[in-house]
């Protein structure tokens, strides 16, 4: 697996090889964890990772964009 250093590598080596003239990328990650207390029990907890990863290139004199969450 990829880590996301290597991946943002590839993708815009492969950008540069479909003749993109720009191209640029976002990536964002998360991460939370909340923990309620009750009596001095754990009542509820909750952990959560988010991330998403935006791509945005100039290929034939348009500009272009797409992104996942």
């Amino acid at each position: 697996m990829l880590t996301i250093h290597e991946f943002q590598e590839k993708l815009l080596s492969e950008a540069v090889n479909a003749n993109f003239k720009e191209a640029e990328i976002f990536y964002k990650k998360t991460e939370s964890f909340q923990c309620m207390i009750f009596e001095g029990e754990i009542d509820t907890y909750e952990t959560s990772v988010e991330g998403g990863l935006g791509f945005r290139g100039l290929h034939n004199g348009k500009m272009g964009f797409e992104s996942t969450a």
